[in-house]
């Protein structure tokens, strides 16, 4: 479970803290506590991200252990379901991530990775996806089973005056701007909604795993 970040961790990100005598010492520092304390790592991604450019310096310059232990948990931390995306430190270190990547002033002889603007469209594109997926209704939805027959009557008159009023309004029952934007179609059944969810989940992850 994790607790409370120590004011020894927040201290780290204190300016002197990133001099250049001491960011080595700094950079092991956070190595040990991230690795030693796991259950707090989306706590020290939080606080990493707290700071301009610190936690690319940090990526940049970790050890090769910490590296792999950082795609590690990247993988074990990653969200599941689309519901709990747009709250998660993976969406925040994607946004973070492929934003500064973007704008980063890489050294001459440096290869420059192609896709990094494919990647912050994405990244920007896919989280209002993932957000309206939850929230979809479809037509099995509306229907309702009843021994009621009155009752019954009653719920199938005011599903077609909604529906009605939708068409009237020139909108559907599912906000559709979301999924046009990313250049697909609104899912039309829980399944496919699934499915879509999945697949927009795991691009996302691979776009963290190559920026991380």
């Amino acid at each position: 479970m994790a607790i409370a970040l120590t004011s020894e961790d927040t201290h780290l990100m204190e300016p002197e803290c990133w001099e250049v005598s001491r960011t080595w010492d700094t950079i092991h520092q956070l190595e040990q506590r991230i690795m030693t304390n796991k259950h707090n790592f989306e706590s020290y991604m939080a606080l990493l991200m707290s700071r301009s450019h610190v936690l690319q310096l940090f990526i940049s310059a970790s050890s090769d252990a910490f590296f792999s232990f950082l795609q590690k948990k990247v993988e074990e931390t990653f969200p599941r379901r689309p519901e709990h995306f747009s709250d998660s430190v993976s969406s925040r270190l994607l946004s973070h991530l492929s934003l500064s990547l973007l704008f980063l002033d890489y050294p001459s002889g440096v290869d420059v990775p192609s896709n990094l603007s494919e990647c912050r469209l994405s990244v920007e594109l896919s989280k209002p996806v993932l957000e309206a997926l939850p929230t979809l209704v479809f037509a099995d939805d509306l229907v309702v089973e009843d021994d009621d027959e009155y009752l019954s009557t009653r719920k199938r008159q005011k599903s077609q005056r909604q529906k009605k009023q939708s068409r009237h309004s020139g909108k559907s029952t599912n906000d559709e701007v979301a999924f046009r934007s990313l250049g697909i179609d609104t899912p039309s059944s829980p399944q496919e909604a699934e499915r879509l969810g999945r697949d927009v989940l795991q691009e996302q992850k691979e776009i963290l795993s190559l920026q991380s």
